[in-house]
């Protein structure tokens, strides 16, 4: 891959977030956070993925609080703390998952299981098992598998016209 400048390795990183803010409108709690943070960990090397996962974690929950009127009880600001966890976690073992052979599938589905099983022992402890019924799980599953494929393809599309702001090639492996 090409080297980029100090500004254009910003710039996917500043994509992902305004995908969040699209994303957060259309899809607020069933927002993609595993397809997020999967796409982060096999496009940008682990500072910048770092910084997409927060950014698209905290544009989700300014859109939520500031603009859907999300509560602002404890209950509900625990969610979004451990579904930034669930995030960054998510983002971890997608960049694990990355190394091993069939990344581009092993990583989100890495990504999607620990994201989820983090936020069911929150449940466990806070409530809101009911949350994790198979026909909730599959949906959420489909729209992250649906976010991941888009968001890919348009990383695939922007490397290929604007190789000097996105590199030459899509990453399949962290950096």
């Amino acid at each position: 891959m090409n080297p980029l400048s100090g500004t254009a390795r910003l710039v996917w990183p500043l994509i992902l977030s305004l995908g969040a803010f699209l994303g957060s409108w259309a899809t607020a709690c069933i927002f993609p956070f595993a397809g997020f943070a999967a796409v982060s960990a096999l496009t940008t090397d682990l500072r910048r993925g770092l910084a997409a996962v927060f950014g698209v974690w905290a544009m989700n929950q300014a859109v939520g609080y500031s603009l859907l009127g999300y509560p602002t009880d404890t209950n509900t600001l625990a969610w979004g703390l451990a579904i930034g966890a669930g995030a960054f976690a998510g983002f971890f073992a997608a960049r694990a998952a990355a190394r091993l052979p069939g990344a581009i599938v092993v990583a989100p589905v890495a990504a999607f299981a620990t994201y989820e099983l983090l936020l069911f022992a929150v449940a466990n402890a806070i409530g809101g098992l009911e949350t994790f019924s198979g026909e909730i799980v599959l949906q959420i599953a489909r729209n992250d598998a649906f976010w991941f494929a888009g968001l890919m393809a348009a990383r695939f599309l922007l490397t290929r016209t604007a190789p000097a702001l996105f590199g030459s090639r899509t990453t399949l492996q962290p950096a």
